[in-house]
């Protein structure tokens, strides 16, 4: 005998059930082993170290009498630390491109300030492109902050910038763009002009104009109207060529190219 539809939706809802409990679970048991860890890692004088422990027990996915007990610990823990910031100079002034920090030799990011354990450490700069490195070895001390600055010794190489190197500069595409939709714009506003000529012309001979002379003030008009609304959306396509055309070709998400038919936009 097959199981009905309810059946069927029941043992899913255990099912779901079930493993949303074994997920809190596994989380509490989780932030209890960092609640540990963290109280031994400050009586070794591991602060670093119980630093990341004290963050993991103090989220608010935590049971609520660990984190609360955990928050306080990441702000005594951090001011009884060292932090070091990093500043690398390349040679002959050249901006640092590709150069990785490493603190003890574990890498380490460079959007800010490093929290380490108070003592001597081993800062370095590696240049990823030369494999050159530049390192300083400094003696931290507990709640200061050490700005240290690395530099690299001139290679005789002239400065390049990868960024602009492959950008190659404004696209081909954006200048024609640009070029035609200023042409066009400049002859909508002189066909405008002579369209403005004609109708002073039509003064003159008012109320007994032709319809000729009339249906050629007209045309101006109109032609004008057409050319200068096609070339000011050629001009915002040479824009959009402009913006989507720069950066480097093999990261780059987005594209404008001219087609036989037209122009094909590629995200």
């Amino acid at each position: 005998m097959r199981p009905g539809p309810a059946a069927v939706l029941l043992s899913a809802v255990l099912a779901s059930s079930m493993g949303a409990v074994s997920a809190r679970a596994d989380e509490r048991a989780e932030c209890a082993r960092a609640y540990e860890q963290a109280q031994r890692l400050q009586q070794s004088g591991e602060n670093r170290k119980a630093l990341s422990a004290a963050e993991r027990c103090a989220l608010p996915t935590c049971p609520a009498l660990l984190a609360e007990e955990c928050k306080p610990w990441v702000t005594q823990i951090r001011k009884q630390l060292s932090r070091i910031e990093v500043h690398v100079v390349a040679s002959a002034g050249c901006p640092p491109h590709d150069v990785s920090i490493e603190i003890d030799r574990v890498k380490v990011t460079q959007s800010g300030p490093t929290f380490v354990d108070p003592g001597i450490h081993e800062v370095r700069a590696v240049d990823t492109r030369t494999k050159r490195i530049a390192d300083k070895t400094i003696n931290a001390t507990s709640g200061e902050l050490h700005l240290v600055e690395l530099g690299f010794p001139p290679d005789g190489a002239a400065c390049s910038d990868p960024v602009a190197d492959k950008s190659g500069g404004v696209p081909k595409v954006a200048v024609g763009l640009g070029v035609a939709g200023g042409a066009l714009l400049l002859t909508g506003f002189v066909l405008g002009g002579i369209g403005a000529s004609k109708r002073g012309d039509l003064d003159a001979c008012k109320p007994g104009c032709s319809n000729d002379d009339i249906d050629g003030a007209r045309t101006f008009f109109v032609v004008g109207d057409v050319i200068g609304a096609v070339g000011i959306l050629t001009l915002g396509a040479a824009t959009a060529a402009f913006f989507l055309g720069r950066g480097d070709p093999d990261t780059r998400s987005t594209s404008l190219r001219a087609v036989p038919r037209g122009f094909q936009v590629r995200f």
